[in-house]
Formats: C-alpha cells, structure tokens, sequence
C-alpha cells in the first residue's frame, strides 16, 4: 500500500515555490526505490525479452505482451513449487524499446502485480544505462549490487507480507546528480523516492527532526507518525514549539502582508492527533505587515 505523501509533499512545495522566481516551472518527480518495487511486486524475475507482440498504432498507446526467458526468480508466491522458465507480461513501452532490448538480447529485472499488470516494472541491467536508487539513497549503477539488494529485500520480508506501506522522501540533489532526474533540481522541483515503512525509515525519521533543516525536520515528523510510541509521543510534543517557517507568501506580492508558515509545528500536530493525544493546535500560520 501507498502513502498519501502528495499532500504533504505539495504542502511543503508551496512554500517553496512561492520564493521561486516566478518564470520558473517546478517540475517533480516520483521513483520507487528498488526496496519498494520489489516489495510490493507479487513475482520478481531476472531475464531477457525473446519475443513481443505485433506494432499498430493502438499497440504502441497500449503497449505489447512480451515473453520474458526466465534466467533466476528473485521472488515468487510461496506456494509456487515449479520454478518459471519463461513468464508473459503485458508491458506499456513502445516496440522500439521492446526491440532494442531483444535485439541486445539485455538482461532485465521484472517485477510484476497480478492485481496491475500494467504496473510491471522493468529495470534494464545494463551497467551503461542502469540508474535505480535504495532505501537509503545509493545510487546503483552496477547490475549486479542491484540484483543482490533485491535478493536482500526478499530475505527481510515475512513470508506471509505481500504487501508494505511506503512513504515518500525527498532525494537530495546531489544524490542523482548526472542522472536522468537532475533535471527536476534546477527548476526549483525535486525527486520524490517511494522507501519502505520499516525500522530504517523511523531510524531516518529520528534523525531528520534533530536536523538543523527545516525541510528534514518537516519531512521526519511526518515519518514518524508510523512508529508510535512512547518516546516519539514526547518527541513530537517538543516540536509543537519548533521555530522553523517557510514563506507561504511574500509581502510584496500580498499587499504588504508577509504570511508564514510553521510546516514542522503543523505536522507534529498531526502527528499526535493521529495517535490519538489530547494537544492544543500551536500556531501554525502567521502573517506579519511588512
């Protein structure tokens, strides 16, 4: 299952883009971690496409049925007993992708969901074009680190999960820096990752709100409403007081008024509520007459 991190998400945007220079476009962009792909997929198999269903115009907006040469099985149904040998997809991309990697006879890790199959995701294994991204913002350009970071995805996961929770964290610029989701920084945008729920996001979350940035602050506060407990209780109390604020909007484009506000005080808030605590709302908007 999926977080609804978008509202958070442009909640902190609009206090951000408001300083923006007003020709600038953000553009944002969403990727899953390898962790949450792999997750959430029902079957994750390591092979190469053989062959892929007819062109036409309606196929390409569509996409092809594609057979997929089953090389390992990274992650299956636990009552499948017979290994795949070969695995038909339905993929939405063009048939000169589809060609290309046939052609290249590439490497590809695919992961399906019986429930969306037009969701299956598909990672070329190609040191030259490879770019996925951990739970713990790695870059991955090495197939075979990939391979093995979904092998210890599988290892974490109880048996009986076949679904987790996933929560959206912002990807430092210089993370992806050279990559194909650069192009999001300069606009004033970012990359949102997908990571999994787990100990390792409420380790990050208890981290960011002891951060000097605002942003991480904001953004650890809302991870850690997942993780309940008596010291983040108290930990989310102390920030119902946290000094840090964005614009909202600037004074000279609001009649003089200058309008603030306390994203990190506004989500400890919701935090707590959440949980069920008895706490009064701080202040969460100001506005100051310049």
């Amino acid at each position: 299952m999926r977080t609804t991190w978008l509202k958070s998400l442009v909640a902190v945007g609009a206090s951000l883009v408001a300083s923006a220079q007003a020709h600038a476009q953000p553009l944002f962009g969403h990727a899953d971690s390898i962790e949450s792909t792999v997750a959430n997929a029902d079957l994750v198999v390591i092979g190469k496409l053989v062959e892929f269903g007819g062109g036409g115009q309606a196929d390409e907006r569509e996409g092809h049925e594609v057979t997929i040469a089953v090389e390992e099985t990274l992650k299956q149904d636990m009552f499948t007993v017979e290994p795949y040998r070969r695995l038909r997809v339905h993929l939405p991309r063009p048939a000169s992708a589809l060609a290309d990697w046939k052609d290249r006879s590439c490497r590809l890790m695919v992961a399906t969901h019986e429930s969306a199959p037009s969701a299956t995701a598909v990672i070329e294994l190609t040191s030259k074009r490879l770019e996925a991204l951990t739970a713990d913002f790695k870059l991955l350009r090495d197939p075979e680190a990939l391979i093995q970071t979904a092998k210890e995805t599988v290892r974490r996961m109880p048996a009986a999960v076949r679904r987790i929770h996933t929560f959206g964290l912002v990807v430092p610029r210089e993370t992806v820096a050279g990559t194909k989701w650069e192009e999001y920084y300069p606009t004033g945008g970012w990359l949102v990752l997908s990571v999994p729920v787990d100990e390792r996001l409420e380790k990050r979350a208890l981290d960011d709100i002891r951060s000097e940035s605002y942003l991480r602050r904001e953004e650890g506060i809302r991870a850690l409403r997942y993780f309940k407990s008596d010291g983040n209780v108290a930990r989310a109390r102390r920030l119902l007081d946290d000094p840090g604020w964005a614009y909202l909007y600037h004074a000279q484009e609001n009649e003089g008024v200058e309008v603030r506000i306390y994203g990190v005080r506004q989500e400890a808030y919701r935090t707590l509520k959440s949980w069920g605590m008895d706490v009064e709302k701080p202040m969460i908007r100001e506005e100051v007459r310049k």
